[in-house]
């Protein structure tokens, strides 16, 4: 019985090592979750400014202007969905281009994207084009010592979407 014992001992120390050292990783994860969790960028969102011939809705209609994006609450990681409606208001086919300008913070653009769900279809007069902007915010433990040591609680900046051709 004594080998038994002994093998047994011999097999399940490792594993015991093992374990606490898995829990112990967990934990502090966990913790580092928690902290990444707990941090809410508040977005105040930014203006929407266009090139003469297009237009921005916030309806299919084509109904309701939208000048203004308000990104709401944002952790790290996570991202935000804004759908809108673009029309040709001008007289020839035209694509379409998108750019950011303004962030504030200024350094928070390292940390954050924007793409969108434009193809680079071209649009005839009146047409219309439903895009989706989605925001992205980094996941990185940088981008959370960047919002612990600056102190930011919100962020902004404009959309610009311009007409080519």
């Amino acid at each position: 019985m004594d080998s038994v014992t002994s093998f047994l001992h011999d097999l399940l120390k490792p594993l015991v090592v093992i374990a606490i050292i898995v829990i112990l990783l967990l934990t502090v994860s966990g913790d580092l979750l928690g902290l990444l969790l707990s941090i809410r960028l508040v977005g105040t969102g930014g203006r929407i400014s266009a090139s003469p011939n297009i237009a921005i809705y916030e309806d299919v209609n084509c109904t309701s202007s939208l000048s203004y994006i308000d990104w709401g609450s944002l952790e790290p990681g996570l991202t935000r969905n804004v759908t809108m409606y673009i029309r040709n208001e001008g007289t020839g086919g035209t694509t379409l281009s998108l750019s950011t300008a303004n962030w504030q913070p200024a350094n928070i653009s390292s940390y954050m994207n924007l793409t969108w769900t434009y193809g680079g279809r071209g649009l005839l007069p009146h047409d219309v084009v439903e895009v989706t902007l989605t925001l992205w915010s980094s996941s990185s433990p940088s981008f959370a010592e960047y919002l612990i040591s600056y102190d930011v609680r919100d962020f902004s900046f404009d959309v610009v979407f311009n007409a080519m051709g």
